[in-house]
């Protein structure tokens, strides 16, 4: 069985009555939890494709942060099909969304090989599942979190991140 060294990232977002959004990422690689993150917010003009779409912008943040190297090879799973169409088909997230238009404007500019994926939602995926909980829980405590894992990096990212390390660019 060979090693995959793709990084897979799975977003979910969550809304209750009042308007209280979260929402939720987690990173993999070779089936092993890298990072997850979690925020909340509450406004009038909350939705679930607004949540759905601060996952999507926390995740690629947060990867491009984390492993530079990894987000245009990275693929995004989401099982918001308004978001994926908005983002690959360049479609309307609602009138409440047009501040983010933009914003994933910015990220198919910024990062061309990015893929972004539907998922169906509740259907038994184990990382969907993970991450709707942890949106859940956001939403619950009305606040997120960050939390990166321990993780063996396969010897690709291990290359990948020491490059793109200054410390180690300055010993060569």
């Amino acid at each position: 069985m060979a090693i995959r060294d793709t990084l897979e990232v799975y977003i979910d977002g969550s809304l209750d009555n009042s308007r209280n959004g979260s929402w939720a990422v987690a990173a993999f690689m070779n089936d092993k939890l890298i990072f997850e993150s979690s925020g909340f917010t509450k406004t009038d003009s909350t939705d679930a494709n607004r949540t759905e779409t601060l996952a999507f912008i926390d995740a690629v943040s947060h990867v491009a942060m984390i492993l530079p190297s990894f987000v245009n090879e990275a693929i995004f799973y989401s099982d918001s099909k308004a978001l994926v169409d908005a983002y690959n088909r360049f479609t309307n997230l609602g009138d409440k969304n047009n501040d983010l238009a933009h914003l994933l404007d910015d990220i198919r500019d910024d990062y061309p090989g990015l893929i972004l994926r539907w998922v169906k939602g509740h259907s038994g995926n184990k990382w969907n599942n993970l991450v709707d909980r942890l949106a859940k829980r956001a939403r619950i405590e009305r606040k997120g979190h960050f939390k990166i894992r321990d993780w063996e990096q396969p010897a690709k990212a291990k290359a990948k991140i020491k490059n793109e390390n200054p410390r180690e660019k300055a010993k060569h």
